[in-house]
């Protein structure tokens, strides 16, 4: 799924791993992937820095209402 420079990514670690994980997960990633690897805490903390196609972020917005914007 994360096609970066290593395969394999610290999500413990500083310096953005954690966001390029997090989106070629919620991009790219299965269903099957996404339940395995997505923390729902870290996913929330995440989710305003994410860059992801428009449809995605609706998608998972109108999924999960906890992560749309506060109107």
């Amino acid at each position: 799924m994360y096609w970066g420079p290593t395969p394999v990514v610290n999500l413990d670690s500083e310096g953005g791993a954690d966001v390029m994980a997090y989106q070629a997960t919620l991009s790219e990633g299965r269903v099957v992937d996404q339940v395995k690897l997505l923390n729902r805490d870290l996913l929330t903390e995440l989710w305003p820095r994410l860059v992801l196609p428009q449809r995605a972020r609706e998608l998972w917005e109108s999924r999960f209402p906890e992560l749309a914007p506060a109107v």
